[in-house]
């Protein structure tokens, strides 16, 4: 019965914390369109941030109520009771919005590398199969023994099995607290690098467009 709802859940999570920055950066250096939005006078990863914020609020209203709405139904019928734990759910909504954060940040970095790769299409496709079995969503980390436990405080599990076992109880208050706290840090972390590598990427930009 749990990993029906962890199923459900961590594709939900992965889902909502999706950013795909990455692919956009390396298309716009592709096409060169990527030197009309330099030129304007806003932040190139606040314009990527809040182009994907108008997409999140639809798929939380279409795709996370009705979702969250069957695995509760769900939880229902399998225990005779509702298992639906408020402020556990509002602390999942805080940890998926620092998942997201991290998730972003993390992409927008690897997306600059297209100033100097060219082209990120399939390195992209071999990260998205590397963060998707290191965050938890193909094979959740406790089944992983002693390396589960250690992927446990990398940011990718912040992406997914972090909101997940929050989301079911799993933890704690204190391991709720630590795990949180990691995610914050990662956060920092991921806004910290994003900058670091924009400003050397910057300085190579050659758009095979323009």
């Amino acid at each position: 019965d749990n990993m029906v709802v962890y199923l459900f859940i961590s594709f939900l999570s992965g889902y909502l914390t999706y950013s795909d920055g990455s692919y956009a950066i390396g298309k716009e250096i592709l096409d060169g369109s990527v030197v009309m939005r330099m030129i304007k006078p806003i932040d190139f990863d606040m314009c990527f941030l809040f182009q994907e914020l108008g997409n999140k609020i639809i798929s939380f209203a279409l795709i996370f109520l009705p979702i969250t709405a069957g695995v509760e139904v769900y939880r229902f019928v399998v225990n005779g009771a509702f298992m639906l734990d408020v402020p556990m759910l509002l602390l999942f909504l805080l940890s998926m919005v620092l998942a997201y954060g991290i998730n972003f940040f993390f992409n927008l970095s690897y997306g600059f590398l297209a100033f100097f790769l060219k082209n990120l299409w399939g390195t992209d496709i071999i990260k998205g199969a590397v963060v998707d079995f290191l965050s938890g969503a193909t094979v959740p980390l406790a089944f992983m023994g002693g390396f589960g436990y250690v992927l446990q405080f990398v940011p990718f599990a912040s992406l997914s099995y972090t909101p997940v076992m929050i989301y079911m109880g799993m933890y704690s208050g204190a391991q709720i607290a630590m795990r949180m706290g990691l995610e914050v840090f990662w956060l920092c972390f991921m806004i910290v690098l994003s900058k670091l590598v924009w400003n050397h990427a910057v300085k190579r930009l050659c758009s095979q467009g323009g």
